[in-house]
């Protein structure tokens, strides 16, 4: 299907909410003249590859596209909408359009290979180090507003006393579990994970208040084990596959049909057969 002028300008003039574009071609309106055309041209080579594809898209597929995007719309933007000059035939060449990406899009995610049990178990072997879990320290823990307060809480727990307060227990508070790698640690498990087993850290100050502690026991660094990561390992590597498979769907269909895209001389955009500038192929957006 050819693209005219006119068609062009009615675009620019939907694109610009609604305003009369005078003069389609001139210098001033490129901007908006490029929008147009690359408007025009993405829906029609998603509508032309679709039939390539053998996708059918019938007429009540177009309608329940348009209505789902009357749902989406905003209070207000359908009177926006309506203001912009867009027809009854603009609004349905944009529904195919998003129809067509969406089922394209589809088949290339369903057209990826199986992931199997092998491969879950190559790619956990070679990035083990994505399954770690860090040495963990549990142990006892207080804090007061002041370091005084605190000097006599240790000379307690220095013979016998709880470190946490009858009030922390009750309320599950008073002991601590930390488990993080060492570029995440903040100033207070930096200290943890230096202490020793058994031994009475504090008082130390972290921010506004100052802490006591002391680590009960190490649980080492181990490794999650492959079983209970392979639901999770199967879905992110389809999910990596559907995402290549997409990029390059997007990739054949603009390089093929770009070649067949021929523009004027004055309606030359980056989806023409004949543009020719230094920062090369742009590749085709689905909406």
């Amino acid at each position: 299907m050819a693209i005219t002028e006119s068609t062009v300008a009615h675009w620019m003039s939907v694109l610009a909410a609604g305003r009369r574009i005078s003069d389609a071609a001139s210098g001033q309106n490129r901007a908006l003249r490029e929008r147009a055309l690359k408007h025009l041209i993405s829906g029609m080579w998603l509508n032309d590859e679709a039939t390539r594809q053998g996708i059918k898209i019938s007429t009540s597929d177009i309608q329940a596209q348009i209505t789902r995007r009357r749902k989406d719309l905003a209070p207000g933007e359908a009177a926006v909408m309506a203001s912009t000059g867009a027809t009854t035939a603009d609004v349905a060449f944009e529904a195919q359009a998003e129809v067509a990406a969406a089922r394209l899009l589809e088949r290339a995610r369903d057209s990826v290979r199986r992931v199997t049990d092998r491969e879950i178990g190559q790619y956990y072997a070679r990035h083990r180090q994505e399954f770690v879990v860090p040495e963990r320290r549990v142990g006892a823990i207080t804090d007061r507003k002041t370091g005084a307060a605190l000097e006599l809480v240790r000379r307690e727990v220095e013979h016998g006393a709880s470190i946490a307060t009858p009030q922390q227990k009750a309320v599950g508070e008073g002991r601590f579990m930390v488990g993080s790698i060492r570029a995440t640690r903040n100033a207070l498990e930096r200290l943890m994970y230096r202490a020793k087993v058994k031994e009475v850290v504090g008082p130390v100050k972290i921010g506004p208040d100052y802490f006591l502690f002391r680590v009960d026991r190490i649980i080492p660094a181990s490794y999650r084990d492959l079983r209970e990561e392979r639901q999770t390992l199967r879905k992110r590597l389809v999910a990596r596959r559907q995402s290549i498979a997409e990029t390059r769907l997007v990739q054949r269909v603009t390089t093929f049909w770009r070649s067949k895209t021929s523009c004027a001389p004055r309606y030359v955009v980056p989806e023409c057969s004949q543009y020719r500038a230094h920062q090369g192929l742009q590749r085709l957006t689905f909406p």
